[in-house]
């Protein structure tokens, strides 16, 4: 699954609220890039996608994105992966 992401709607919120996870706005942008390798997406049953990735150093990221319009996503949240959720995400990316 992949998603043409234009454009992140950031606001005092959301920015304010993935800070308090250890992410930056900047962080999401680029686990949101076409840089390889690409974040892997899933969408959930409530219509939001999730992205994750490994970042340039140690950590794994999850990235919670609600659909505004075509291609335009509000962050709501951005956080470091569980255990749980790390082995998911390295079982998918081999």
């Amino acid at each position: 699954m992949s998603h043409t992401i234009r454009k992140l709607i950031w606001d005092a919120w959301n920015i304010e609220h993935i800070k308090r996870h250890g992410v930056s706005p900047l962080d999401v942008e680029w686990l949101l890039s076409n840089a390889s390798p690409r974040p892997r997406f899933q969408k959930s049953r409530s219509g939001t996608i999730a992205a994750w990735r490994k970042d340039g150093g140690e950590r794994y990221l999850l990235v919670i994105l609600a659909k505004r319009v075509s291609g335009v996503y509000y962050p709501v949240t951005a956080r470091l992966m569980n255990d749980r959720e790390k082995r998911y995400y390295l079982r998918k990316i081999r």
